[in-house]
């Protein structure tokens, strides 16, 4: 059995850093050294996840620094010296050195990619997974399958999926394959149900010539329970990996207190998203906390960033988009308006 994940998964792991969150991971390990699947990792995917995964590690860096600074206003009507109000100034310090420490440590396990995330993605990356290198052929049948309209595409200049689905073809084809993935590029609905592109599945059944089959999960879990034919892993954590998009509570946080924190603008955002029952024009928020004032909304222009786009709040990777100058974007998944620096 092959199993592709798509970097938007990798990243869902990297966001929320729990035991219980990585167990999904921990039994794939298992599965891989007992001989059972064979995990295929393509350039286009590795690149992406550590593309996107630094954004992240900063979101939750900000969120740990803005609930460090606990503060407690004494009202004026209580004098300062009452033995109360000097053990709750002790505590707030207490607490702020605490917070300091946890900063320090995160820090570093970022910086040297020691989180258990890390440690997990890196060994099936480095260690477990087949790498999948890209060849100028593989480019060029993506570029055309691009411009021909073929899925795995956006609307946008980007064929990054399109390189992932043409590496899989060039060299993967003697066996089924299984893609866990959210990303619309890859899905279609069939009876309600989210299922591999209908065009994909008869293209991968027709390179191998009828013997093989491509499946989809939108959950690693999921595909994990699946294939053991038993409850591996805990229903609650297959529902809430199904789920369009997950995001820490802790991360979301964060950039909600960055969008408070930046000036806010009324820009124009206008997509063509399938999802939005087509042409919408929204008011667009900066979301960025760090970077300059961005620019006046001229006129609406395709995207021409090669990287995926995840929602701040939700999650959610964003398909089919078209954005303003200035890099203003709305969640087709929680509606929510955001900027990317």
């Amino acid at each position: 059995m092959q199993l592709y994940i798509d970097s938007n998964i990798y990243l869902e792991y990297f966001r929320e850093n729990s035991a219980e969150r990585l167990a999904p991971l921990e039994e794939l390990v298992k599965l891989i050294e007992a001989g059972k699947i064979s995990l295929l990792i393509p350039l286009q995917t590795e690149q992406e996840y550590f593309r996107n995964k630094s954004s992240i590690a900063e979101a939750t860096r900000f969120a740990l620094v803005q609930q460090s600074r606990a503060s407690f206003i004494i009202p004026a009507t209580l004098d300062k010296k009452i033995p109360e109000i000097k053990k709750i100034l002790k505590g707030v310090d207490v607490l702020e050195k605490a917070y300091k420490k946890l900063i320090e440590k995160y820090d570093k396990a970022v910086e040297k990619e020691k989180t258990d995330a890390d440690l997990l993605i890196k060994n099936l990356f480095d260690n477990l997974g087949k790498n999948l290198l890209e060849t100028d052929s593989i480019v060029q049948h993506a570029y055309l399958r691009y411009m021909k309209g073929n899925p795995p595409r956006k609307s946008d200049y980007s064929y990054g999926d399109a390189i992932i689905w043409e590496t899989l073809l060039e060299s993967c084809v003697n066996d089924n394959l299984v893609i866990i993935s959210k990303d619309g590029d890859f899905i279609e609905k069939n009876k309600g149900k989210s299922v591999l592109n209908n065009f994909l599945a008869n293209e991968w059944r027709i390179k191998t010539k009828r013997k093989k089959r491509a499946k989809l999960f939108k959950s690693l879990a999921e595909f994990v329970n699946d294939f053991n034919k038993e409850q591996t892993i805990k229903k609650e954590v297959v529902e809430k990996e199904k789920k369009e998009g997950i995001f820490s509570v802790l991360t979301a946080t964060a950039l909600e207190t960055m969008a408070e924190d930046c000036s806010r603008q009324n820009n124009i955002f206008v997509s063509n998203d399938s999802e939005l029952d087509g042409t919408c024009v929204v008011p667009a928020v900066r979301l960025d906390g760090l970077a300059s004032p961005f620019s006046q909304c001229i006129k609406p222009e395709v995207s021409t960033n090669n990287e995926p786009i995840f929602c701040p709040y939700c999650g959610h990777r964003l398909l089919n988009v078209f954005l303003c100058a200035g890099n203003e974007y709305m969640c087709n998944s929680c509606r929510k308006n955001f900027r990317v620096s």
